[in-house]
C-alpha cells in the first residue's frame, strides 16, 4: 500500500496521530484467474511427469512419502497466484523430509525478487530433476544443495 499524506505533512509526521489516505497498489504477484490457470496448465505436465518418474524410479525415502506430500499440499489447480504455484511446486520437489530427487530451491524461492523468477526457478528445477531421474538408476539420489546458484 501507499500512504498519501496531506499537503505540507512530512514523513514521519510530528504528531502521533495524523490523517492520511491509503491506496492499495497492484502487486506483481496479483494475476487474473485466467492467467494463473494458464500458468498452472503450462507447468502441470512437468509436475505430472516429475511425480510419475519419482514414483517409478523409487525416489521416495519411505513408502507413500510422495502421496503424503501431495495430500498435504492439496491440488495444484487451487493455487491463485504465480507465487502460489511456484511455492507449491517448490514444496513438492523439496519436501521435508527430503526426497533427494531435486536440487534444493527453497532458499532461492524465498529470496527471488519476483514471481516470474520463482516460476522460472521451479520450471528449471523440474526439468533438471526429470533429466537426472531418467539418467540415474532407481532409488534415492543425492542432489548437491544449491550454493546460491541462479536458475
Amino acid at each position: 500500500c501507499e500512504v498519501l499524506l496531506p499537503e505540507g505533512v512530512r514523513w514521519p509526521p510530528n504528531e502521533r496521530t495524523f490523517e492520511a489516505r491509503v491506496r492499495w497498489l497492484e502487486s506483481e504477484a496479483t494475476m487474473s484467474v485466467a492467467a494463473c490457470e494458464a500458468l498452472t496448465d503450462s507447468l502441470a505436465p512437468l509436475v505430472g511427469e516429475w511425480v510419475a518418474l519419482a514414483k517409478e524410479t523409487q525416489r521416495e525415502r519411505s513408502p507413500g512419502q510422495l502421496d503424503a506430500v501431495l495430500s498435504d499440499l492439496g491440488p495444484l489447480c487451487e493455487m491463485q497466484t504465480a507465487d502460489d504455484v511456484a511455492f507449491w511446486i517448490g514444496a513438492l520437489i523439496n519436501p521435508l523430509p527430503a526426497l533427494g530427487a531435486a536440487r534444493e530451491i527453497r532458499a532461492f524461492l524465498l529470496e527471488a525478487s519476483s514471481p516470474a523468477l520463482r516460476v522460472e526457478c521451479v520450471r528449471r528445477a523440474l526439468e533438471e530433476s526429470i533429466g537426472r531421474m531418467r539418467e540415474q538408476p532407481p532409488g534415492p539420489i543425492e542432489v548437491e544443495p544449491s550454493t546460491r546458484r541462479t536458475f
